[in-house]
C-alpha cells in the first residue's frame, strides 16, 4: 500500500501538515506528496478550482503501480484515531473484494433526511458490533473525493477510462467523473462506514470559485458527523431531531447545534 496526497508547491502549510498527520499515524515511509494543479484555464465549463483540481487526480491516477493499493487524499483531510490500522484492513478487504475503488468518506446533502436517519441507525449498530460496512456506492455514493482507495487489481481498469477520457471535452469534477463511471457500471466502488477520513473544518476551502458551493464549515460538519470516533454528542443530538418527522429546518437546527459542539 502506498498514500499519495495532494497539495499545491505555495500550500506550504498544508504539506507540513500532511507530512505530520501521516507521520504520527505511522505512515509517514508510505506516503509521498503529489503536486497540486493551477489550472491556467478552465476546462468544458468548470470553475478554475475544480479543473485544477481535475488536474491533479488525473496525474495520480495516470501514475498508479499496478503493485500496490494506493490511498489519495486531499490535503485538508482528518483521520480516525486508529487509521493506520483500519487503512491496512480496508486494504486487505479491498484487494479480496470485487470492488475497484472505496471511498473513505463523502458527503450527503443535509437536505437527505431519510439517509441521514439511515445512517445514524447504522451508526449505532457499528457501537455495538465494531464492523465497518462497504455499502456499494451506486447509488449511495453522492459527492466528494478527499479520501479513497483503488484496488492495485483494478489499475489497468482505471488507466483504460483514463486513457479514453477527452479532457476538454468531457471533463468534470473529479467526484462526478467517479460517480458518472460508476452508475455507468464502468467502476464498481464502495463507500467505507463509519467513515475513515473526514475534513478540517478548521482550513479554508480552496473551491470557493465553484458554482453554488457548499459553505465549507457545514461540508465538514456534515462529512465528520459519520467519521469513525468523532462527536458522539452531536450524533446523539441529530438523532433525536431525526426521530420524529424531519424535515429540512430541523436539519438546519441539527446543524447549528453540531457546529457549535464542533467549534474549537
Amino acid at each position: 500500500m502506498q498514500v499519495r496526497y495532494i497539495s499545491l508547491d505555495s500550500a506550504v502549510g498544508r504539506d507540513l501538515r500532511m507530512r505530520g498527520l501521516l507521520t504520527r499515524h505511522g505512515l509517514g515511509e508510505i506516503s509521498q506528496r503529489a503536486p497540486g494543479i493551477q489550472a491556467s484555464r478552465a476546462l468544458n465549463g468548470m470553475s478554475m478550482a475544480e479543473t485544477g483540481c481535475l488536474l491533479a487526480h488525473h496525474s495520480i491516477l495516470t501514475s498508479l503501480e499496478e503493485s500496490q493499493t494506493t490511498v489519495v487524499l486531499e490535503d485538508d483531510v482528518v483521520l480516525c484515531i486508529d487509521f493506520a490500522e483500519k487503512i491496512g484492513h480496508l486494504t486487505e478487504s479491498l484487494e479480496a473484494s470485487p470492488f475497484d475503488i472505496v471511498f473513505l468518506g463523502q458527503t450527503i446533502s443535509y437536505e437527505e433526511t431519510r439517509t441521514h436517519a439511515r445512517l445514524l441507525k447504522l451508526l449505532g449498530k457499528f457501537n455495538e458490533t465494531r464492523k465497518h460496512l462497504f455499502i456499494s456506492a451506486h447509488p449511495f455514493y453522492r459527492f466528494g473525493a478527499f479520501a479513497y482507495a483503488i484496488n492495485r487489481q483494478s489499475v489497468r481498469k482505471v488507466h483504460a477510462l483514463l486513457s479514453t477520457l477527452d479532457l476538454p471535452v468531457a471533463a468534470k469534477p473529479i467526484d462526478s467523473l467517479l460517480k458518472d463511471w460508476i452508475s455507468r457500471g464502468l467502476l464498481k466502488a464502495a463507500v467505507i462506514f463509519p467513515y475513515l477520513a473526514g475534513v478540517d473544518a478548521s482550513l479554508e476551502s480552496s473551491m470557493q470559485d465553484r458554482s453554488g458551493p457548499i459553505e465549507h464549515r457545514t461540508h465538514a460538519e456534515i462529512v465528520n458527523l459519520y467519521l469513525d470516533g468523532y462527536a458522539p454528542d452531536a450524533r446523539s443530538r441529530w438523532e433525536t431531531v431525526l426521530s420524529g418527522s424531519p424535515d429540512l429546518h430541523a436539519l438546519e437546527i441539527c446543524l447549528a447545534i453540531y457546529g457549535r459542539l464542533t467549534r474549537q
